[in-house]
């Protein structure tokens, strides 16, 4: 039976449906290969992997110094590859520079940190985060476009090539990069399948002076929203480099394997819904109906969310042992603390990219900032008082920070 999808939503509908396809396919992917990948790595194992996918994760967001967030707002499509040429320079320099900063960060650090100054790591790393970046910049590229199915399709591909290298490195006994080489495997393949389908020609639309003028022009993207995505990520991730150093790196494994299981509800919905709302977003808020868009967009997500959690809520915290492996047991407890902090994230992080419909990305970055500061307060009260609740105490400031920051986006929007 075809369902024919009617009214204003039907197209913001199907672009939805046909990402959150690719996604689902790649998360199922992902989340059919963890009982397997569970058993042929450790929990140090994991624990050394989330560092250094930490490192990858924080730099890799600002790669592109955020002129890929950027590219779905020129009306004219050579306004566009003139941002697109400048989203590449910047991730080319970013790249080379950023991993040395990972370097004097942690040159005293205590283990696992200490494996991102290896040799091989640091190359692991460099690689990651240009991957990273050059994904995201394309990814955006293909989303102005309107190419979904050709999104759609490069997920499941990055997913099945990041499985495979990781079961096959497990399987060798290549256990220390193994997680990590198969993240960097998958985008890599991903990036070469973006540039691919780019037509050469198309930057014969731009020259050197348009380069510069855009550059110039969308520069509220690298002085603002740039440090705004690293307190983000930083938020999320650098505690879990910060408790790197004062817990077992089984301890971080575990903590890594529950936000591996939990950020697949939220990155199958939340993911696909930023980048239509961002598509979508600017031409709602030119028409006076954003407040309308961004209420249905959240009714939406909630709905869509109850089941998931609920699933993961009943099945998960009471079957991880039979399911991962018996050394995953602490994995339960942890999910049930963090399931607050992840569908409050569901909900309000595809919205947040209202700051950039509106031209707010200063306020966006005061609160990115407010919440890592947050985060990290929490993370330190607990090492020094109350030990052996760092990881809940984690959880807690993830719930906390993601509530106000919706709070503030639907505040803002609601003052158009």
């Amino acid at each position: 039976m075809v369902v024919k999808v009617r009214g204003p939503d039907s197209r913001f509908l199907r672009s939805f449906l046909t990402l959150l396809t690719g996604t689902a396919g790649g998360q199922v992917i992902i989340l059919i290969s963890m009982p397997v990948i569970s058993r042929l790595y450790s929990p140090a194992d994991f624990g050394v992997y989330a560092v250094l996918n930490s490192v990858i994760a924080i730099l890799g967001v600002a790669a592109c110094l955020r002129y890929d967030v950027a590219l779905a707002l020129p009306r004219r499509g050579r306004d566009a590859v003139s941002l697109l040429c400048v989203g590449f320079l910047s991730l080319v320099l970013f790249s080379v520079i950023a991993p040395w900063f990972s370097v004097l960060v942690t040159d005293n650090a205590g283990a696992p940190i200490k494996y991102i100054n290896e040799g091989l790591n640091f190359v692991i790393v460099v690689f990651g985060i240009f991957a990273f970046g050059g994904v995201a910049l394309l990814q955006s590229w293909f989303i102005r476009r309107r190419r979904f199915i050709l999104v759609s399709r490069n997920k499941v591909i990055q997913s099945f090539a990041r499985v495979f290298i990781q079961i096959i490195a497990g399987v060798s006994g290549f256990v220390v990069n193994g997680l990590l080489l198969g993240v960097i495997v998958g985008y890599m393949v991903g990036f070469a399948l973006y540039a691919k389908s780019i037509r050469l020609r198309l930057f014969g639309l731009t020259n050197r002076r348009r380069v510069f003028e855009y550059a110039s022009r969308y520069r509220k993207y690298p002085i603002y929203s740039t440090w705004e995505a690293l307190a983000n990520a930083s938020a999320i991730y650098l505690p879990i480099i910060i408790m790197a150093r004062y817990l077992p790196s089984e301890e971080v494994g575990y903590l890594n394997l529950a936000m591996m299981i939990l950020q697949a509800p939220v990155g199958l919905i939340a993911t696909s819904a930023a980048q239509i709302f961002l598509s979508e977003a600017p031409k709602r808020h030119a028409e006076g109906t954003l407040k309308v868009f961004f209420t249905e967009i959240v009714w939406r997500l909630a709905k869509m969310g109850v089941l998931p959690f609920l699933l993961v809520l009943v099945v998960l915290p009471f079957g991880v042992s039979e399911i991962f492996g018996d050394k995953w047991e602490p994995v339960g407890a942890m999910i049930i603390w963090m399931l607050p902090w992840f569908f409050m994230q569901l909900v309000a992080s595809p919205v947040s990219m209202s700051f950039h419909v509106l031209g707010r990305q200063e306020l966006a970055l005061v609160l990115q900032v407010f919440s890592l500061l947050t985060r990290l307060a929490f993370i330190y009260l607990c090492v020094i008082y109350f030990e052996s609740w760092v990881v809940e105490g984690y959880a807690i400031s993830g719930f906390v920070v993601y509530l106000i920051y919706f709070l503030v986006v639907y505040f803002l929007v609601k003052r158009g």
